[in-house]
Parts: C-alpha cells; structure tokens; sequence
C-alpha cells in the first residue's frame, strides 16, 4: 500500500443489486456496504474466511477470490495490491442451504432446498 489511508473498496453494480435485495431477509444494506468497506480497507487478506477454490464449482468465475461473512451476507472479493484496491464482485445471503453447502460443506437435509439457487 502506498500510504496509511488502506485499500480503496469498490462494489461492482452486480454485488450491490444484490445486496439491495437482501431487505427481504430483514437485513441492512446499508450496514453491510459500510462496515464491508470498513473491514476490508484495512489487511483485506486476513478479513477473509477463506479462498474460493476449484472446489467451489457453483460459481467457478470467483476461484481465487477471497469471501468473508458480514451481517449475515457473504462478500465475493478480489484485492488488487498494485492499485490499493478491493473489488467485491458478489454478495450472497449466508442462511440458505445453498450457502451452507458451499462456503461451509454443509449438506442440506433436503436436496430440493439447493435447487432454487
């Protein structure tokens, strides 16, 4: 980084969209993409949960992105050195079978929950 001012947080409109639509899950939008802009300017790497890897076929365009977990929304990112930034590419609800299933491994009781996703 070439200052003391952190990384610079971008959302793509994609993850945004997205994010608005998480009001139906009585979740604050607003909170997310401020405290997510607030954790991940500073060390980015270590906010992370995890690398999404080959492993992670559901969305395969995210392998070698970074996810975290913020209000109960996980954040799809990137983290660009050269230029001090982060980019947040998606942004999923965490309490979902299919979010269970593939950030954490945790097979559904019922198979059918994952096919809505």
């Amino acid at each position: 980084m070439a200052d003391n001012e952190g990384y610079d947080v971008v959302w793509t409109d994609r993850a945004r969209l997205n994010l608005a639509k998480m009001e139906a899950y009585k979740v604050n939008p607003n909170q997310v993409f401020r405290k997510t802009k607030t954790i991940l300017s500073k060390n980015p790497r270590q906010a992370a949960y995890d690398l999404l890897d080959s492993e992670d076929n559901s969305h395969p365009e995210f392998i070698g992105y970074y996810w975290t977990l913020i209000h109960n929304i996980i954040i799809i990112y990137d983290v660009f050195d050269e230029r001090d930034k982060v980019l947040v590419d998606a942004s999923f609800f965490a309490n979902t079978a299919w979010a269970h299933y593939v950030f954490w491994n945790i097979e559904p009781e019922d198979w059918k929950d994952l096919e809505k996703w």
